[in-house]
């Protein structure tokens, strides 16, 4: 990557010591350093942005698709790194520390930051859409995810800074980091990890829709791009989810940050489930059932190594749970053929394991009040019960679940096997309605 102190032309102290602490090990104690540092003088503060904006908009960016070998590529993107990575870091410091004395200086610096912004989220683009040829592919995306999460976080803060977020231009930028893969992997999708082991790319997706002028930008531009665009966009946010939780344990990622990545991803989609396109979309390629294989995947594998991790095993019970309350239930055109996807990818297996597996009683109460006491209203559905049957182990699990969840002491357990067994037999004699009408709590 290129050197910012070689190719920032400043001799003042203060600029260079900005840049030391700006590009050196990223902490908390370094962000108080530099806030600091920068509330100590507020002139010179303006002139760390201003410098940063200046190397931005000086730089040409490439009209025609170019790579990292083409020279004049190369010396523009030079040029231009040390700018969008100063920016980059400061965005970050506004979204790590909430002081008084950060406000203030977001505040002041801001305004400048929305003045150039089509010409950074213009070299965002570029840069993405070049990204996969590089070596440096997770450094460059790593850049552009940092920059387009400050900006979306700290709008999701501030009323006055949703400017951003309703530009065509930013939802591009998201488009194209979601829909990034390996020059030489087509279908699958590059990930970049960030310190707390998640996706970066992920966390800007569900940053971006999560506020209103965001998801309504995003479904907007998304509406409105060619069909070659809407496919990448809907098959990213689809496959994302099978590619991360087979991603091996280590370098920084657990099981527990891939539950955490998993759950952003599908709470980002959930946001994009009112506008029926992308629904019908999502639901061509069976979004469901991918997304259920995913959790009993982590499950399975989880189960198989023995991890007893308590905060694991909570983190996915509470995900199964908002799958099932907002995907399922609660956004669906149709819950049972919703549910029945569900079951289809192994999502109740998941859901005994967890089950197994929780040491939290309050958790536990929430898994049998908001999923178990809530499928078993579907059981009323032949089709429901043939999916369960078909994707449960009865005689490996049912058995545990039944000592652990004792029916005498657990009346949802007792409910739950009653309803599924009188399903099971009365699908047999096929007198079940296929979609039978249930109160209306079931889809609130």
């Amino acid at each position: 990557m290129p050197n910012i102190r070689r190719l920032v032309d400043s001799s003042d102290p203060f600029i260079l010591r900005s840049l030391e602490l700006l590009m050196g090990p990223t902490s908390d104690f370094a962000t108080k350093k530099f806030v600091g540092l920068l509330n100590s003088n507020r002139e010179k503060s303006s002139e760390i942005v201003d410098l940063a904006l200046k190397v931005v908009d000086g730089s040409v960016i490439p009209i025609t698709r170019t790579n990292f070998d083409d020279p004049s590529f190369k010396h523009a993107f030079e040029r231009v790194f040390p700018g969008l990575s100063i920016l980059a870091r400061i965005l970050t410091c506004f979204k790590q520390s909430r002081s008084s004395d950060v406000q203030n200086l977001e505040a002041q610096l801001y305004p400048r930051i929305i003045e150039s912004w089509s010409k950074v989220a213009g070299w965002l683009m570029r840069l993405a859409i070049n990204a996969s040829q590089s070596p440096n592919a997770q450094d460059i995306l790593g850049l552009c995810s940092e920059i387009l999460d400050g900006v979306a976080h700290n709008a999701s803060r501030d009323s006055n800074k949703l400017e951003l977020l309703s530009l065509p231009i930013t939802a591009h930028a998201v488009f194209l980091l979601l829909s990034q893969s390996p020059s030489s992997q087509q279908g699958r999708y590059i990930f970049v990890i960030g310190g707390s082991g998640e996706c970066n790319i992920i966390q800007v997706f569900s940053s971006f829709v999560s506020t209103e002028v965001g998801r309504q930008n995003f479904i907007l531009t998304l509406n409105s791009s060619n069909r070659k665009t809407r496919q990448r966009i809907i098959a990213s946010l689809i496959e994302r989810s099978s590619q991360m939780v087979a991603f091996p344990t280590g370098l920084g990622i657990s099981r527990v940050s891939t539950i955490q990545g998993l759950s952003r991803l599908i709470n980002g989609v959930s946001c994009l489930l009112e506008d029926d396109d992308i629904l019908y979309s999502l639901s061509r390629l069976n979004f469901i059932q991918k997304y259920a294989a995913s959790y009993a995947s982590i499950a399975e594998e989880a189960s198989r190594d023995r991890d007893r991790d308590p905060e694991f095993w909570n983190l996915l019970s509470l995900s199964t749970v908002t799958f099932l309350q907002e995907l399922i239930l609660k956004h669906a055109k149709n819950p049972y053929r919703s549910l029945v996807h569900a079951l289809d990818g192994h999502l109740f297996p998941c859901v005994e394991l967890c089950l197994l597996n929780l040491e939290s009683h309050k958790i536990i109460e929430d898994v049998l009040d908001r999923f178990c006491a809530e499928v078993s209203k579907y059981f009323t559905s032949s089709e429901t019960c043939r999916a369960w049957a078909l994707s449960s182990q009865p005689h490996r699990r049912q058995e545990k679940l039944s000592q652990r969840y004792p029916g005498e002491r657990y009346s949802i357990m007792a409910g739950f096997w009653n309803s599924l067994q009188d399903g099971l037999q009365l699908s047999k004699t096929d007198r079940l309605c296929p979609e039978p009408i249930l109160n209306k709590c079931a889809f609130d």
